[in-house]
């Protein structure tokens, strides 16, 4: 009985406890007072040694909290440790000690800096004794028995301090920003506007005045190794795809060109070019990573951007794009959306000439596409170790488009008129994920779940006339359906001899694919049962990864990685049950070293590996149709192929960068042509090169005056390509070539808000896979204003004004040689404005979306 009793008893105390809601604020009391207010509050009993809490500071605030988590959220990453039993709850300090090292950090505007990290090392060896973190209130207290120490403290955006003492007391210390912004005077001389890491290249915006008021992807044009196309599409020079990340998050391809319209240059502290990947990111062939670096909060609340423009060429067009940011102390959110209504054509003319005859074609292509994105990003720090959070959007669009050609051969005429109405398809990207401090050192780990749902249509009518009075129409109606499904586990793990990532990822592909044809021969449609299927495709990759950095001395410094794929594929055309499996492991190094030869000029050095897995598309086995004897044809035995980069790089602060480089690739992918006997000119994708590039890009920025600044840059390179696959009849081809650009920007006015910018860029002829391409040449330029405080920005650009921004190629195979010119048809003039409401510098809410796969899934065409 009387066990009984007091099991009632404890039990009734412990839901006593339980249900008391706790509300305080502590701005800088010792935790030994924090505690006692939390007791009296809740009347629970808290047991403690005064003297052990005492010197811990705590700034908190406590909002209907349980007993429990107030007394944890008061002994934040302090060294305690709390223990409840029977309803009584005991706090004790884990690492006793009579020495404290304590302090206080600040920012240059006098503002706390929170969770700081603060290790003690030792003097003699600087091995790691203990470390902590800074609370709210930018606070720290470590017990440490060493009665001298170096005190190193570290965060992002701000200088490294180190601090040799044997006073326990450290005072306030004032934390510097990596890149020191001064207002309202004018700089003249140098500017330490590129800097470099072992692993990338850095432009810092806040070091260069000719960035003030520039959107991202004005803002592009300015970073060394960036391409900004006619369409806004940023791509790293010499690369092939193109990653942006910001904050190290990766945006979805749909959603980039909303979210970069949407930041300003005065919100971007730095932009980081990674041309050759750390094994922490995919293993692709010649990809490289953008990351935008926002400047560091300085308020909370609510600001968005509204902006729209008009552009006029053969047919105008417009878009828009609101996006609008919340952000409180523990929850963040970013809602963005882009609608714009593309109207235009684009005309191609091919010449295949044979020993005996050409077979020419002209073609005119019309399309009115209504395009549309929206995502919302939001996180929720639940404490000061997890943090949780969900990406989600929509983007898509409604297609209507038609094509005239015009072939001839050997006398014979074929016309053929092309509509595809009302098309329609969409993306749903989602993800989820948790950020966890593992302890305050900063170890942390991200667990990662993202899913993607993409479908495309077919709906196409296809009629061609003969001259000699045949006729043929053929209606192709399908789809294309791919889900991804992936998780990740990536460790971030700081030590204090080296800083090592590692982390472990499986995604989930499936394909499911239909198409059905039919043939008009005699007046009505009918089933060609030959071409129509379903194809269902499943790949499954596992990937580890590992990878090690450390800093030798002052100067030199490395970084080295590892990184394992295996993947499974199977394969499947239901209606012939042709099946196909195949299954590879490939193992992927990474190397950077970096030396800093002076405070001035950087030299580094880089290897990997990649690899480049086919599109979906190219994989599905369907014809689509051009005209009645013209197609292409997808390849369900594509492998990938392989790449070797190699890099060496220099920068110096004059504003100098030049990268030397070589790439080397096996199992190539291309789209060669080949002609049937029954007439039939067919592109199929194959692996069907090996391919040699080395070349030396240089570059240069500066201001000539207070008022103009130039960028200049130049390339030249070889390319070399050795045909692999003899069926297909391509010839061995290489040639050296070269590339120039440049970039001028104009302040008009003395307070630089009306500005001017042109810019121009040639190409000599060069080898590209397996075609030459001829000269290539793109200028344009723009005008700009802002005002209402820098708030709205009005703008007026024109792009390709003496219409040279041609694709012109030449590809030659064994007995005969094809010739094209695409001509896009970008000759245009717009004009756009943008408002800016709400605080200038709110906190954005950015996630990276892990699907890497999700490029993959493109449209065709």
């Amino acid at each position: 009985m009387r066990k009984i009793v007091t099991f009632f008893a404890v039990f009734a105390l412990t839901l006593s406890a339980m249900a008391q809601k706790v509300t305080l604020d502590f701005n800088d009391v010792s935790m030994s007072e924090a505690l006692k207010q939390i007791a009296a509050q809740s009347q629970t009993e808290i047991n403690f040694i005064y003297d052990e809490l005492e010197d811990f500071r705590v700034t908190a605030h406590i909002d209907r909290q349980s007993v429990e988590n107030a007394v944890k959220i008061a002994a934040g990453f302090y060294p305690v440790r709390v223990i409840r039993r029977n309803g009584i709850f005991a706090v004790e300090c884990t690492h006793k000690s009579e020495r404290h090292f304590s302090g206080s950090l600040i920012d240059d505007e006098g503002q706390p800096i929170a969770y700081a990290n603060i290790a003690l090392l030792n003097v003699q060896d600087s091995a790691f004794i203990t470390g902590g973190i800074s609370n709210d209130g930018g606070v720290f207290v470590i017990p440490c028995e060493q009665k001298s120490v170096i005190v190193k403290i570290s965060f992002i955006g701000y200088k490294t301090v180190f601090k040799t003492t044997d006073s326990t007391n450290l005072g306030i210390i004032k934390m510097e920003p990596e890149v020191r912004t001064i207002e309202g005077v004018v700089v003249k001389g140098n500017r330490k506007t590129i800097t470099s890491q072992v692993d990338r290249m850095q432009y810092n915006v806040v070091a260069d005045p000719f960035a003030q008021g520039l959107d991202a992807k004005e803002l592009m044009r300015r970073v060394p190794l960036l391409s900004v196309s006619t369409g806004g599409g940023v791509s790293i020079v010499g690369k092939s795809n193109t990653h942006i990340l910001i904050d190290g998050k990766e945006l979805p391809e749909s959603l980039v060109n909303a979210k970069l319209a949407s930041l300003r240059s005065e919100n971007i502290e730095k932009v980081e070019v990674i041309t050759i990947p750390p094994s922490k990111y995919k293993a692709e062939t010649n990809a490289g990573y953008v990351n935008i670096v926002l400047r560091k909060d300085k308020t909370l609340g609510i600001n968005g951007m509204i902006g729209a423009e008009l552009t006029f060429r053969d047919e105008t067009s417009w878009n828009v794009s609101p996006s609008i940011n919340y952000a409180t102390k523990k929850f963040d959110i970013s809602v963005a959306a882009n609608i714009n209504k593309l109207n235009g054509k684009n005309k191609r003319k091919s010449v295949v000439e044979f020993s005996d005859h050409d077979k020419t074609s002209e073609s005119e292509n019309h399309f009115d596409w209504l395009n549309y994105s929206t995502n919302i990003i939001t996180k929720y720090q639940i404490n000061n170790n997890i943090s949780v959070g969900m990406l989600g959007g929509v983007s898509g669009n409604k297609q209507d488009a038609s094509q005239h050609d015009i072939t001839s051969e050997l006398n014979i005429l074929a016309e053929s008129n092309s509509d595809s109405p009302d098309i329609t398809n969409y993306s749903i990207p989602l993800e989820f994920f948790t950020d966890i401090l593992i302890d305050s050192t900063g170890k942390a780990v991200t667990l990662t779940y993202d899913y993607l749902n993409n479908y495309d249509d077919d709906n196409v009518l296809l009629t061609t006339n003969f001259s000699d009075g045949r006729s043929n129409k053929i209606q192709t109606v399908g789809s294309n359906r791919y889900r991804i499904d992936s998780w990740k586990a990536d460790f971030a793990l700081p030590f204090h001899w080296a800083t090592m990532e590692t982390g472990a990822a499986f995604t989930n592909i499936h394909n499911a694919s239909e198409i059905a044809i039919s043939d008009d021969l005699s007046g009505s449609f009918s089933l060609n049962s030959n071409q129509s299927n379903n194809y269902d495709y499943n790949e499954k990759t596992a990937a580890l990864y590992f990878s090690a950095e450390k800093k030798f001395g002052d100067k030199f410094s490395a970084k080295v990685g590892l990184r394992a794929e295996q993947t499974w594929i199977d394969g499947n055309l239901l209606e012939t049950n042709d099946k196909h499996s195949d299954d590879y492991l490939h193992i992927f190094p990474t190397v950077h070293l970096g030396y800093d030869v002076s405070d001035e000029a950087h030299i580094g050095a880089a290897y990997s590996r990649g690899i480049t897995r086919p599109n979906f598309m190219d994989l599905n086995p369907f014809r689509y149709y051009f005209t009645a004897n013209k197609y292409v044809s997808g390849n369900p035995y594509l492998l990938p192929g392989l790449t070797d980069n190699f890099e060496v790089n220099f920068s110096h602060d004059i504003g100098i960068y030049a990268v030397l480089y070589e790439s080397r690739q096996h199992d190539g992918i291309d789209y060669p042509t080949v002609f049937l006997s029954d007439g039939s000119e067919v592109t199929t994708g194959v692996n069907c090169y090996e391919s040699d590039k080395a070349g030396l890009y240089v570059s240069w920025d500066g201001d000539i005056f207070d008022w103009c600044s130039v960028s200049i840059g130049g390339e030249v390179f070889y390319s070399g390509y050795r045909a692999t696959k003899s069926d297909v009849g391509l010839m061995d081809v290489d040639s050296w070539s070269g590339k120039l650009e440049t970039d001028l920007d104009f302040y008009l006015n003395a307070d630089g808000t009306l500005a001017l910018d042109l810019s121009y860029s040639h190409e000599f002829p060069y080898m590209e896979n397996i075609q030459k391409y001829r000269t290539w040449v793109l200028f344009g330029g723009g005008i700009s204003y802002m005002l209402l405080d820098n708030r709205l920005k009005l703008r007026c650009r024109f792009s390709d004004p003496f219409r040279q921004n041609m694709s012109r190629t030449v590809t030659r195979y064994d007995g005969y040689d094809v010739r094209s010119t695409f001509d896009p048809c970008v000759r245009n003039v717009s004009i756009s404005a943008s408002y800016f409401f709400g605080g200038q510098s709110v906190r954005r809410t950015w996630r990276q979306s892990k699907n890497t796969d999700a490029n993959r899934a493109g449209s065709r065409g």
